[in-house]
This record gives structure tokens, sequence and C-alpha cells, in this order.
């Protein structure tokens, strides 16, 4: 079957929904390939999704007067991570067109919007290695595949090797088996919905932690220029005097070029779109989105609890290349995030179906997901 690419993330997206400025990016920044490890784990989550999930997602996003989903939320922040078994889209492919007709919604519509999942999703085929806690419960997916003969047991698979991830199903033969149910404070509650907008109120947290970065590095960028500033006006006093010097004659000459004219519009006009998007960002009641913002991270750190890592090293190799950045991790620094325990190079070298490496050499996890042609 030939496969063709995603068309690019921004341009799919529907013009109502969200395209926020602040992302995780500077939330889980650091100095060092550990310390970005721990706050990956600390703010990115696994998301695996089922079919009909996928498929509400494009129908609910599709709709122009509709707001975005809690999954769309937090997957434009950057708190979810979605991953997938490897015939997903061609279930998606089967059943998307036969559902927005049934529903009366726009297909092209639908389309666009799954276009820009797809653009941040990576499809995984996981291997048949033996998670002890978990094989009889994959065996019991497994033997109740769909009429189409299609089975859920790989998506179960794929969540027990990210764990803690999250499964996102209404599906009967996932959630009768444990995987995708979500517990809120005082009921059991099996749908993806709580989890979703769990993720959605966890990503207003990171947002604010990367808000927070920012306006330091605002603040601190200039500080730490004037005093390098000074610094070398005292060791090299003519040197510094002729540059200013210089540098302003070179300002006053060019004042009215249209290229400053341009950079000082450009500049303007982005200072201007983050500060509305910061202000849209504001809620109503601040408290309460605190409040709820609180709620989930202390929901998330229960649900982490109990759903630990297997604990192998694929296992956790595979965890941390599922919250990797988008271009992926070197071996050094899958190395360095996994705590120098074993030898990773072999690891991934033995599972070229699960792990696959770029030309530049950094590794992610999976494939890129693309729709049948």
């Amino acid at each position: 079957m030939r496969l063709r690419a995603s068309p690019p993330i921004v341009a799919a997206m529907e013009p109502a929904k969200r395209r926020p400025i602040v992302t995780t990016d500077l939330a889980v920044f650091a100095s060092s390939s550990a310390a970005s490890a721990r706050l990956r784990d600390e703010h990115l989550w696994p998301v695996v999704l089922d079919a009909m999930t996928l498929i509400r997602e494009a129908i609910h996003n599709a709709r122009p007067e509709g707001k975005p989903s809690a999954l769309m939320d937090a997957l434009v922040v950057g708190t979810a991570r979605l991953y997938g078994k490897p015939d997903l889209l061609e279930e998606v492919a089967d059943h998307l067109p036969e559902v927005a007709a049934r529903k009366g919604y726009d297909l092209a519509r639908a389309h666009r919007v799954l276009a820009f999942y797809l653009g941040r999703m990576r499809l995984v085929d996981p291997p048949r290695v033996i998670i002890p806690d978990a094989e009889a419960r994959f065996a019991e997916v497994g033997a109740r595949r769909k009429p189409d003969g299609r089975s859920d047991e790989p998506t179960a698979r794929i969540s027990r090797l990210l764990d803690p991830s999250l499964v996102l199903t209404t599906d009967a033969d996932l959630l009768d088996n444990g995987f995708g149910v979500w517990y809120e404070p005082g009921e059991r509650l099996a749908t993806w919905t709580a989890a979703a907008f769990t993720l959605k109120d966890r990503s207003f947290a990171s947002q604010m932690d990367s808000g927070a970065k920012m306006a330091g590095l605002a603040v601190g960028l200039p500080v730490m220029t004037g005093v390098g500033l000074v610094q070398l006006a005292r060791a090299h006093p003519r040197a510094a005097l002729g540059a200013g010097a210089l540098a302003t004659a070179l300002g006053f000459a060019t004042r009215k070029s249209p290229r400053w004219e341009a950079a000082r519009k450009a500049l303007a006009e982005g200072l201007t779109t983050v500060m509305e998007d910061m202000a849209s960002r504001i809620p109503a009641d601040p408290t309460q989105r605190q409040r709820a913002s609180a709620e989930a991270i202390a929901q998330l750190e229960a649900y982490r609890a109990t759903h630990a890592s297997p604990g192998s090293p694929l296992a956790i190799v595979a965890r941390t290349l599922a919250i990797a950045p988008a271009a992926g991790l070197t071996t050094r620094e899958i190395y360095d995030s996994t705590g120098h325990r074993f030898a990773v190079r072999p690891l991934l070298e033995a599972h070229p179906r699960l792990f696959t490496a770029d030309d530049a050499g950094r590794w992610l996890l999976g494939v890129p997901a693309t729709l049948p042609a």
C-alpha cells in the first residue's frame, strides 16, 4: 500500500483552533540532558489512542463553531505525545467516512484536522517482549478480535511498555482489562475524556512554568549583556570606545533604512502577538484555574504511582524516547537521560522495528503517522 505524507501541521489546523505561542518547550529546557529528561518526565505524557478516539477527535475539532477538544489543547501546548498501533490509520480510514456521514459532519474538514494530529503522532510496532505482569491481560484483549480481524492487543502492549502512559479509549476490549480506565476522586470513570481534561489542566501549569522562564530570560539577558559590555570596556577601553562610536555612526546613517523599519515593525508585531496570546490565556477566575491545575497534577501523580514502568532497559529507553524532543535524541543523550545504567546502542540496534534513527544519528520511537493513499 502506498503511503503519502501528512500535510504541514500548521496549514492543516482549522483556523478557529488554538495555536499557542507559550508551549512546554521552555518548561522542559535545562542545561543538561539529564536535567531536561527529568523535566520532560514531569511535564510530558505519552498518550496512546485507538481508532475511534482519533475519529472522534477529528470530527469534534472539525466543527467551525466548536471549541478545541481537551486533547487538542494538551497536544498543541505540548503536554501530550501521541502514539498508536501500526494499523491504526487503516482502521481510521475505513471508519471515518461512515462516522462523519452518520453525524452529518464535513469529511474534508475532518481530514484536515486528522492531518494535524498525524503530524504529531508516531506509530509503534511493539516488540514481543514479555511483560510478566500484563501478559494475561494482553491475551484477553487479543482474544476479543473485531469483526474485521483487527485487535487492540498492540494498543494495550504499547501503553504498558510506555508506562506511565495514558490510553484514551471507549473500547470495552481495553477497558475490561484495565487499559484506559481513569480514576477521579470518589468515583471510577472509564472514559478518555476525563483523562484528556486532566492533561489540559496540567498543560496550564506547564505554560505558567514556561512563561516564568520566558520572563526570566527577558529580564536576565539584557542585564547579562550590560554586565558583559561593562567588563569588556574595563578590560579594553579603547576598543570598546571605538566599537561604540562605530555602532552609533552606523545606526545614525541607516536610521531611515527600509530594512530597519521592517525589523522594527516585525519586532512590534511579534511582541503584540505574544502579549495577546498570553492575555488570552488568563482565565476569568485564575484562582479556580490554578486549583484545577493543582488537582490535575495530583491526579496524574496518583495515576503514575499505580502505572509504574515495567522497569526493563527496553521499557526505560522506549519511554525516554516517547517524551523526547521532536528531533529525537542522540545515543549519548539517551544514555545520560536514563542515568548511565546500561549500554544503550546495542538495545537500540536490536529493535529496528521499535526504534528508528535519522541521518544525523538521532533516535526516535516508532515511525511517522501517514494516511493510506
